[in-house]
Order: C-alpha cells, then structure tokens, then sequence
C-alpha cells in the first residue's frame, strides 16, 4: 500500500517578510513566557531530527521568530508547547531536505543520543530500568524511535505527528505501538517485567537533555534585532527603487546605465548569504553570522495551521445494542469491541462489552487522535471472530445511543452447535503438563498450515492440571493442535470429530527430538550470523533455539522432516535424528553461487529503446508468486498480495536483488513512473541463482476518460482497473463483479493481482498511464451500490493515448 499524500511545507521567513506589520504579534510579555518555558522542548523536537545542537537551535529560532512576527497565531491554542514542537519538526524536516540536496551523502541524519534518565525518588532496581530502556529506544530505527519519542516525550498529538512527519494518522499510531512492543520484549528478554501501561510513564519521565547555554537569551533578544532587520529590509527597499528610476531615467535619453549606488555603511549590510543569529558572543554584543543560503523559498500564502490540539476525548460514540445466531437465539458472554472504521486500521477505540443473559450490550468508543465518522463493531467468542459489523456511522455528540441489532452469519455456528472440548495433556509417564496451547483448525480435507496466516477456531491453554478447555459453536470435523514447544516436547496434530455439548479427550506429548546448529559465513566473506530457526515441512510450524555459546539449540522436534534457515539460507531435509546441522550464509550482494543459499535474482532495469540503465525508487519493483497463464496481461497470473502499509527509505536504486526466494514460479514486476508496468516470469529451483539480468522497459500507452451511472451523471470514487483477454482474464472478470470492497474483509486479497489500477474523481474522471504497448484489454469499473462496466480496449502502440472513454455503469 502506498500512501500518496500532498506535503505541507513551511518555507525559511526572509528578513523582509519579518518586516511586514500587518500581521499582529503577540503581546511581550506573552512572548517572553513562551520562550521562557517552551524553548527547551521546541528545542529537543528539531534536535531529535537533525542530530545538531547548532542546526537544532537555528530551527528553535525559526519557530520562534514567526510567533514573533505574528506568522503563527497561538491565541486558540490549548497547547502552545505541542504547537511549537510541531513546527520545529516540520521546519527541521525541510532543514533535513535541503541538506540531502547540498550533500547528497548524508542520507542518514536522524540519529539521537541517549537520553539519560535519573529520578532520585525511585529505588536502584526502578533507575536501571529507566536507563536500560533510554538505551534501547536509542537503538530503535528511526521510523519506530521519532514517533515514540514525539509522542510520549514530547507529548504532541497523533495528528500533530502525522503532519510533522508527513504520514497518515493511523501508520504513526501504528508505528508507536510497533515500537513500544519491540522496547517491551527487547527488556522482558533482558529479565525486566514491566506492565504494558508501564512503558510510556517510564519514557515520559526520562530527563530531557539540557537546552544549549545561551540560546534562551539568544530568543528573547529577537524583539530587539527586528527594527535593525527593518532599517536594512527599508534601506535595500529605496536602494532598490532609486536605482530601477535611475536606469529607467538613462535609458529613456538613450544615455548609458549608471553605475549602482552603493549603500551608506552606517545601515547594515546586506550580506550574499541569509544572516542567522548565534548566541552573543559576549555581554551586550550582538553577532551577525553569515550561514550557506537555504534553497530559493517560494513565498508562503498563508500562515501555517497549526493542528488542534486535543480536548479530553476527540470523540465519543456509544452504541447499544443486542447479539443473535442466525436462529435468533441470543449469543451470551459474547465481547463486542468498537474498532476504527472507514479505511482505518482496526485499532481498538475503549473498552470492549460483553452480552448479557438476552444478548443485550452497551458500549462506548473513545478516541483522543483519531476525528472518525465511522467504525466498526467486532464481536468475538472465546477469542474468534464471529462477526464485523461493517462502517456504522458516529452518531453526533449529544444524541441518544445508536441502536443496533447485530446477527451472526449462518457459518458462525448456532446455540444448539455450541461445544466445549476438554483436552487433558501428559507426559509419557502421565504427569499433567501445564502451560501447553490447544488449538482447533477447521478442516479443509488435508492437514493445516500452523503458519501464522492461518486463522484459528478455537484454543486454550492448559492449566495446573494440564486441561486446555477449549469452547466454540459449530460441530463436525476439526484438526486438534496440541503445542508442546514451550515445555521442550513435541507437538500433536489429528483429527477430532466435535459433537455439540461437553466433551474430552487425553493427548499424550512425547519427549521432543533436539538438534544443535552451527550458523557459518562462506570463507573469505566477512562474518554474517544471525539466528537460525526451523520449519516442519508438513505443517509450516516454526520452531525457535536458544544459543548455547556459539551454537544454538533447538528443542521440541517432531520425527518429521524440517528446512532450516538463517539470513537468506536454507537447508532442506533436517531431522532431529541428525544431531548437528550445518547452514553456511553469504552475503546478500555476493552474486557468487556459494553458502547455502536460496533462489536469488541480480539484475537492472533497462530503457528497451536506448539500452540505459532506469533507476527506480522502493516498491517499484517486487517478485510475486505466478500461479496460471491465460491473459494477455502477464500480471493477471500473480498470486494477489495481502494488504500491508510499509516503510521506506526514499532512496533510488540502480540494480535490484532479491534473495531468499522460495523455488517455483516467480514473477518480477516493475511499475516505474514513465514506463508500462513489466512483467517478467522466472521458473526457479532450489538455490537457484540468476546474476546479471537485464528487463527492459517500454514507454506506456494511456487512457482517459470518467464513469457515469445509469442515469449518466459522473460517479466519484468508482474502482477502474485493467484487466487482459483469456480464460483467466475471463475467471478474473467474474470474480470483481461479485467482489464488494466495502463488505470484504479489510485485510482479504483482492479477486487478482491489479497494478493497472485508478479511482475516479470530481466528474468521474480516471486515468491509467501505465498500460504496456500491443496488448488486448478490458478497463472494468465497479462501484459497491452503482454497478460494474466493462469496456474493451483495442491494442494501444507505446506513447499512444486514448481519451474521452465513457464507461457507464449498470447492476451487476
């Protein structure tokens, strides 16, 4: 997923523009409180981004100036501080910007020091853990450590963040939990028990670093330094203007143009770079620095708009309501919990409900970040799904509580079909054995994948007595997993026929094979280790060592066969009756077919006209799995991907290299701004290895045109994408005119894999300027309510364009 959003930028104030009086500055004493008690926060903000004390205070004094000059109004503001702090990461992120482009070798400047933590009040064992966790969230990538430390360091709002960072609201979010989780385990591992609420205090009362010396009395002088701004800005004014008149003048009598006039030096010079001011030098001396002039700014239009700060809850939504099957018989002790909606993430928003005796629930969703107008309502029994509700709308403050009637689907079992499974689990000789997952697959005719994509039925874990009680709706055959890998025994996977009402059954764990693991580099390549792990070839279940020196050791194996992996390597065919196990690495630019690596392909993308090499940004090339020909669009064979938001670098890329790759059908496609979407196929074995490809590249045909309804008026937000001619193409065809985006499940696949893909906008309008050249198409255009249309494309030669398409929509 992509997300492509307009930045907001905040341009460097020239000195004239701080001149202009029309703007209303804030009161002087005002202005003095708030570089009294912000600067130091206002500081830390751009300082976490450009890892310079000097740089960072350059940008605090930026901050500071446009609330002098009025640029900024902070008269609404409930939180100035965050308002600050959020300006000094924006203008810092530009800093950033403008220094990549003068020095295109930094392209990694966002590091941070440690921030040392101390609070007397606490104990020893409380301080160590503070200073341990300052140190982690240091060693935390910068896309996971800024959001945590803007967030419950710098205590800005969610939105606040998304805009200072230019990401959506929901990926900071995201990434601050990521990061929390990552700091949480990263201490649990280091033997740290620590609450899950714990962790953000911890990080919030860590002591800031200290604001330079000097740079409070550096802001607080800014008020003086303007009328000297004034003179020079006025100056260089009629300077100006005398010497346009002067050469106008000459030019009229046809004389020459006379030489400039200098400026009288008692007015201060205009020097040929911006004048940035640096802490004085010495008492009652002000210093004038000349710095490098930042890139040309465009003048802004209007002052920046600071985000809003939050007010208690940004909303807050209750629904009540009641939950039945499909009999009609009410679903008790059922969890009901509000979730984000509307394209969101379904991040939880309060507290979830649960149904009583009539099925009847009352719940309230609370958001202090997130301005919804829609969300969802998850009903969940003894930890499964059983029903999303889809978008509801948020009723408006003030108003009585929505009502809704929430029915489970037919294949989420009835009241009658309810069963409760008591699994008991021993040893060998007996002995309970507590602490063992029990978990219940539907069954699919062939044995389960243990991977994580599977969804579950039902689980439970077993208790001191060793029963794992296991409840769900819905009877018949199921594959029972018992899992023995946290005690060091080996796991079970059968069948169970499940009957409605109470049951049981024993299932006996055997002692775990156990196999020790030596994780080598190829020679003469520099060291590269790394924590290996095992997969069971007949249930993708993923087994974790534990080192043992330079070694590591695995527990808990099956009789069965395992892959064994580590970095990019794999070996096939482990068991546990071996004992030890080898796996050799090499380093994944290494093009050498060396170690024990898996399927790789080295290569470039290629102009097909001019044969140069086409740099490419992240994500714009991927390799897919290809399951089937039978289109003429190469892309329509691809195994669609699952949805999933990424991070990147923003780096462009001369070769591209994939590693790790499993054997099969590979599909490599490139979707490159000003070219068609490629599509190339490789059949590729185990520890396979192509070097040295070379996938051209042709300049793309284009289509323009807008979808109207039956009624013929333009329909906005309707999917358009392109599809080729064939039987697949044709089973594709069918498979989006049944396909509801808003009724699916969010995180489902699409019907097929879909790069060629748009959305109409104001008065229907859609472009697609990707198509590749001499290739059969259908556009299809579909919206949820309004209907579908398909429309045939004849072959389009490269660079050809096809306009003024009407695609008219009918029901399906």
């Amino acid at each position: 997923m992509r997300w492509n959003r307009p930045e907001r930028r905040l341009w460097p104030v020239s000195w004239l523009a701080m001149t202009r009086t029309t703007m209303a500055r804030p009161e002087r004493e005002r202005f003095e409180h708030l570089v009294r008690t912000c600067h130091a926060a206002v500081f830390r903000a751009a300082r976490r981004l450009l890892a310079d004390d000097a740089a960072a205070a350059d940008v605090t004094q930026e901050v500071f100036l446009r609330v002098w000059t009025g640029r900024v109004r902070l008269d609404a503001a409930d939180q100035p501080r965050a308002v600050l702090a959020w300006l000094a990461v924006r203008q810092a992120a530009n800093t950033l910007r403008a220094r990549r482009r003068r020095r295109d070798h930094e392209t990694h400047a966002m590091h941070d020091h440690a921030d040392s933590i101390a609070d007397p009040v606490h104990d020893t064992a409380r301080r160590d853990l503070a200073a341990r966790a300052a140190t982690l969230l240091d060693q935390l990538p910068a896309d996971l450590r800024l959001p945590v430390q803007l967030r419950h360091q710098d205590e800005l709002p969610l939105a606040a963040i998304g805009e200072a960072l230019a990401l959506p609201t929901s990926t900071v979010h995201d990434r601050i939990q990521r990061g929390l989780a990552v700091l949480r385990e990263r201490l649990q591992r280091d033997g740290h028990g620590l609450a899950v609420a714990a962790l953000p205090d911890l990080l919030g009362g860590a002591v800031p670093p200290p604001a330079p010396t000097g740079l409070e009395g550096r802001l607080l002088a800014l008020p003086n330094l303007l009328p000297a701004a004034a003179a020079w800005s006025k100056a260089l004014l009629v300077g100006l203007a005398g010497g346009v008149l002067a050469i106008g003048f000459a030019v009229a009598r046809g004389g020459a143009i006379p030489e400039p006039i200098p400026l009288a030096r008692s007015a201060v010079e205009a020097p040929a770079a911006a004048v940035v001011v640096r802490p004085p030098a010495e008492a009652g001396r002000r210093e004038a620095v000349a710095q490098d002039p930042p890139p040309a700014p465009r003048p802004p239009t209007a002052a920046p708009t600071a985000p809003p700060a939050p007010r208690g809850d940004r909303f807050a939504a209750t629904f009540t309501g009641t939950v039945h099957d499909a009999s009609g018989a009410p679903v008790v002790g059922a969890s009901v919990q509000p979730v984000a909606g509307g394209g969101y993430k379904p991040f939880e928003l309060g507290q979830a409900a649960t149904t009583d005796a009539r099925g009847a629930f009352t719940v309230t969703a609370r958001s202090d970040w997130l301005a919804a107008t829609q969300l969802r309502l998850h009903v969940r029994e003894h930890g499964r799904l059983l029903l999303d509700s889809g978008d509801l709308a948020v009723p408006g403050a003030g108003v009585e509580p929505a009502v809704v009637a929430l029915v489970l689907p037919a294949s989420a079992g009835l009241a009658t079909t309810q069963y409760e499974l008591a699994v008991t689990v021993r040893d060998e000789q007996g002995a309970a054995l507590p602490g063992v997952m029990a978990v219940l697959y539907e069954d699919s005719g062939r044995p389960p994948s243990l991977g994580w994509r599977t969804r579950r039925d039902a689980l439970a874990t077993s208790d001191a007595a060793g029963v794992a009680t296991v409840r769900g709706r819905g009877v018949g055959r199921r594959w029972l997993f018992v899992d023995g890998r946290p005690v060091g025994r080996a796991s079970v996977l059968r069948e169970h026929a499940l009957t409605a009402g109470a049951q049981a059954v024993v299932v006996t764990l055997p002692t775990g094979g156990e196999l020790t693991v030596q994780v080598t580099s190829v020679p003469g390549a520099v060291a590269r280790g790394g924590k290996p792990w095992l997969v069971e070839d007949a249930t993708e279940l993923s087994l974790e060592p534990k080192r043992r020196g330079r070694e590591w050791q695995f527990s808990g194996l099956g009789r069965g066969a395992y892959t064994l992996h580590a970095a990019d390597a794999a070996v096939p065919g482990v068991t546990a009756a071996m004992g030890r196990a080898t796996i050799t690495v090499k380093d994944p630019e290494d093009t050498r077919d060396v170690g024990d690596h898996m399927a790789e392909l080295h290569g470039e993308l290629v102009d097909a006209a001019t044969g140069e090499v086409v740099p490419f940004g992240p994500f714009e090339v991927e390799v897919h799995a290809h399951l089937a020909d039978g289109s003429s669009l190469v892309s329509d064979g691809i195994e669609p991907p699952r949805p999933a938001q990424r991070m990147t670098d923003g780096q462009q890329r001369r070769a591209f290299r994939f590693t790790g790759l499993s054997s099969g059908r590979l599909a490599l496609v490139a979707s490159v701004p000003g070219y068609a979407i490629a599509c190339q196929v490789f059949e590729l074995q185990a520890r396979d290895l192509r070097a040295g490809l070379r996938v051209p590249l042709q300049r793309p045909a284009t289509v323009r045109g807008r979808v109207v309804d039956a009624m013929g008026q333009p329909v906005v937000g309707a999917t358009v994408l392109a599809l080729g001619t064939g039987p697949l193409a044709d089973h594709h065809l069918e498979a989006w005119r049944a396909h509801r985006g808003r009724r699916a499940d969010p995180g489902a696949a699409d019907p097929s894999f879909t790069p060629l893909r748009s959305w109409t906008r104001d008065e229907g309008l859609f472009a697609l300027t990707e198509l590749p050249p001499e290739t059969p198409l259908r556009l299809v255009a579909m919206h949820d309510e309004l209907g579908f249309a398909v429309l045939a494309l004849p072959p389009l030669r490269a660079k050809e364009s096809a306009a003024e398409l009407v695609l008219k929509l009918a029901p399906r």
